[in-house]
């Protein structure tokens, strides 16, 4: 098993070439990465404008701000490591699949370890996500690592739909939800609505007597598509998806909830912060590192993999906190 293989260029190369699981948030878009050279993220508040302030050099003068009233709030980017094996006995004798004769290659059996660490970094970030649009990232123990609420100095917004209600003005109550969230933006343009929905909400939704007959049309035309209209149905000019995923128990939206979240550029950003290794001490960071160690008497390697993210949401009053009743 040669050096080369698992070098930290190689095998970081490799677990960012691996496909990633596709996931709601992630794969939306809506989080813009920010790579960067340190793990301190710092945000800049000015007449309620919130921005990244960029890292520098310590010999660099800083950049030049108008004289506003502001405020610089600090958070700490998350350390996500992942441990595995690779033995000299996990190559001997494996044979490629498919194959009579032909023995894996040790990538093939390195990139399955990367592949499972990779999957897991993934859904932890995804996790890390639906956290920041809640307003608290939240440890795999269910810990707080940052409420973004305490740190903003701002409570969160929950709207009841009185779902339970058959008279209620479901898409009023919808609308009233959304100019709160705009009051908080200010003048930022909101480019589209998203409402992440627990399985019972989404249901008690489009089961609501004055929603029933717009769904029905929305699944009617889903059905002759193949489609699935848990995956999106716009109502009240928001888009309203089940998202009914959970993390060794816990869900990522418990039941009866849903949040309102605006999707504005530059409102949810996601720091990427280099590896705790020398070779990349002051580089920008990536989204996954991998790297390994021969173990001793050369009986096969310790692999590691690893992201060191941190996404945010700068105005976390905006996004919504909607429930059935």
């Amino acid at each position: 098993m040669g050096d080369e293989t698992f070098s930290l260029q190689t095998l970081t190369a490799s677990i960012q070439s691996l496909p990633s699981l596709p996931t709601r948030i992630g794969s939306s878009g809506l989080f813009a990465p920010k790579p960067q050279r340190s793990t301190q993220v710092l945000i800049d508040e000015e007449a309620g404008r919130l921005t990244l302030v960029p890292n520098a050099s310590r010999r660099d003068p800083g950049v030049t701000v108008a004289g506003k009233s502001r405020k610089t709030r600090s958070f700490t980017t998350t350390h996500l490591p992942q441990r595995s094996v690779v033995l000299a006995e996990d190559i001997q004798g494996v044979r490629a699949f498919g194959s009579e004769d032909t023995l894996a290659s040790v990538n093939a059996v390195v990139n399955d370890r990367l592949q499972d660490m990779k999957n897991n970094l993934v859904a932890t970030r995804e996790w890390q996500k639906i956290g920041a649009i809640k307003g608290q990232i939240l440890n795999a123990d269910g810990a707080v690592i940052e409420d973004l609420f305490s740190a903003f100095g701002v409570t969160q917004i929950s709207k009841a739909l009185a779902l339970n209600v058959a008279t209620t003005d479901v898409r009023g109550k919808i609308m009233a939800a959304k100019r709160e969230s705009e009051s908080v933006l200010g003048a930022f343009m909101v480019l589209r609505w998203k409402a992440y929905c627990s399985a019972s909400f989404f249901d008690s939704l489009v089961g609501h007597d004055l929603v029933k007959a717009t769904y029905a049309g929305w699944q009617a035309s889903a059905d002759r598509l193949g489609g699935d209209m848990r995956s999106g149905f716009t109502f009240g000019g928001t888009e309203f998806s089940e998202y009914e995923f959970s993390v060794g128990g816990s869900k990522y939206i418990a039941d009866g909830e849903a949040y309102l979240v605006p999707d504005v550029p530059g409102l949810f950003v996601e720091a990427l912060a280099p590896a705790n290794y020398n070779e990349t001490v002051n580089t920008m960071g990536q989204e996954y590192y991998a790297k390994a160690e021969p173990m001793p008497m050369g009986k096969g390697h310790n692999l590691e993999a690893q992201s060191n993210p941190l996404p945010l949401c700068l105005a976390p009053k905006a996004c919504i906190k909607l429930t059935v009743s």
